[in-house]
């Protein structure tokens, strides 16, 4: 009778139809999968015998950790200023304060380098402790400051003067002419402060201008490859998207059956063709607009003044057409994130918005690690020579660019998602990005920055002065002489003790330099190097008895 009962009560809970998941619960298990396969992703490819796979993901990690501490600063402090000074104001006050609020971070950021560099205050002691300082907070501020100036060229362009489609596309010789100007306002103050010291450009001087150049062509290019795009989206789908780029998920849909998805993808190849003509024809270009202006200065000043503005003009056009070939690297990343969030709304499930997040930027991740595999092994092949290659690269640093937008997507659905259920959802949001800022940003910049700007993506680790060089020398000697011994008890090296005698030799040359860093000091520990590696490689190419 138990039997009976117990098989009754099995076939009724087989019987019973399987209940399905919750939204929620679903996001749960999306972010949950997504963020425990992308970290074994990340050792994978961090680990990867190519090196050139191990520098690209580095700069992906970079790029969306740095990406991610902006968001969270910038959406805290718009956050703060819409909910306590421009609610309920006029559309033309509210595009006043975005752009002072860009200002804003124009100045912070420039008054921040400035001070790193010793530009403004006391003078650093070396270059290299400068370099990691000014890099972290250039990246960071130059994401921080392009977003506010996403949002206050793109406050522009939903005024209703640009109500229209055609019409939303004037922002952009607005924007191109207004943000010229602020490079060109900027160049002169650096200048200015630069030379009024002793008259000259000193290392630290031109580190801290290159840095501001850098920063500013990638705020120009983010807003507007952004602009562009909103515009473009304007006139397929003739609704324009919100200061994010986000519409309903109904509107998603409506675009999918039209394939209004196909059309941005064409949007997306043309401006990766555009950006790779740029790139291939970049000296061409700056070579002849170069000429024509010179050819008009020498009718109308003389030789001497014309050579010296011959060679600001180039640096000016240099400066342009680098901004335009990552304007459309930025704008080909954009019309793929955006082109495949309309294709993801083929699966109902995905309605959620933070799931649908979540899974839009796993994907984007995934097809992008492997477009990047594959365009490395093109650049890799011998048939493809030296412009093709640096072209290539330029594409996948494209690619790599959409990765930064899809996770940068994604950490402003999980601030919102976080917040919107909370009592005090504005303080909340301030607090999360202070914290969350606090935690990362410090563990970016000692530990992951250093392995892009230091070149330790090539051996797995960065010396920082002579005593860690020293440090890590001996470690590495340790670990070599450990591993050639075991090579040797399996048979397939003969060892010596002629290795580990320059070795040595190496080691006491290396503390010479520690202690007096003379150049003879150097030359003799490459010189032993040199040898050990030698007698290694011949006692490799040597059978054992």
């Amino acid at each position: 009778m138990r039997i009976l009962s117990l098989a009754i009560l099995i076939a009724a809970v087989l019987a019973e139809e399987e209940e399905k998941a919750t939204p929620m619960a679903m996001a749960i298990a999306a972010t949950l999968i997504g963020a425990v396969s992308f970290v074994l992703a990340m050792l994978y490819l961090t680990n990867h015998k190519d090196p050139d796979m191990r520098r690209y993901t580095y700069d992906i990690i970079n790029e969306t950790v740095s990406i991610f501490s902006a968001v969270l600063v910038f959406q805290s402090f718009n956050d703060t200023l819409e909910t306590t000074v421009l609610e309920g104001k006029s559309a033309t006050l509210c595009v006043v304060a975005h752009f002072l609020h860009m200002f804003l971070w124009y100045g912070v950021m420039h008054l921040s380098l400035a001070y790193i560099s010793g530009a403004i205050g006391e003078p650093p002691k070396s270059l290299e402790e400068v370099e990691l300082n000014m890099k972290s907070v250039a990246i960071v501020l130059g994401h921080l400051t392009g977003f506010a100036s996403i949002n206050a060229w793109g406050s522009l362009q939903h005024l209703e003067y640009f109500s229209t489609p055609l019409m939303s596309f004037a922002v952009l010789p607005i924007s191109i002419l207004g943000q010229f100007v602020i490079q060109r306002c900027t160049d002169a103050m650096r200048r200015y402060v630069s030379l009024s010291d002793d008259g000259e450009w000193d290392d630290f001087e031109k580190f801290w201008d290159e840095e501001i150049e850098e920063c500013e062509n990638d705020i120009m290019a983010l807003s507007l490859s952004f602009s562009f795009i909103q515009a473009a989206r304007f006139v397929i789908t003739s609704n324009l998207p919100n200061l994010e780029g986000a519409v309903h998920w109904q509107e998603l849909q409506e675009q999918r059956m039209a394939g209004q998805q196909f059309w941005l993808y064409a949007v997306g190849l043309c401006c990766a063709g555009v950006m790779l003509a740029l790139f291939w024809l970049e000296k061409t270009i700056v070579h002849f607009l170069t000429n024509v202006i010179e050819r008009i200065r020498e009718a109308f000043t003389e030789k001497k003044a014309a050579e010296e503005s011959e060679e600001e003009e180039e640096e000016v056009f240099q400066r342009a057409l680098e901004t335009a070939v990552l304007t459309m690297s930025m704008c080909f990343a954009w019309c793929m994130f955006f082109s495949t969030r309309i294709w993801l709304t083929v699966w109902p499930q995905l309605a959620d918005p933070m799931l649908s997040a979540v899974v839009l930027t796993m994907v984007i991740t995934f097809v992008s690690l492997v477009s990047i595999r594959l365009l490395d092994l093109l650049a890799d092949a011998k048939w493809t020579d030296k412009k093709a290659d640096r072209a290539v690269k330029q594409l996948i640093k494209a690619i790599a660019l959409g990765v930064g937008f899809a996770w940068e997507q994604c950490f402003d659905e999980a601030v919102a998602s976080i917040t919107s259920g909370l009592p005090y959802k504005h303080t909340a949001k301030v607090l999360l990005g202070i914290l969350s800022v606090a935690f990362l940003a410090p563990a970016w910049r000692l530990y992951l920055l250093p392995m892009t700007i230091r070149d330790g993506w090539k051996f797995g680790f960065v010396v920082q002065d002579h005593m860690d060089m020293g440090r890590k020398f001996v470690e590495v000697v340790d670990h070599l002489d450990s591993a050639k011994s075991w090579k040797a008890r399996l048979g397939t090296v003969k060892t010596g003790s002629g290795d580990l005698a320059h070795v040595s030799k190496a080691i006491k040359s290396l503390m010479e330099i520690q202690q007096n860093n003379s150049s003879k000091a150097r030359s003799s520990f490459f010189s032993h190097l040199s040898d050990a590696g030698a007698v290694v490689a011949e006692g490799e190419r040597q059978p054992v008895e």
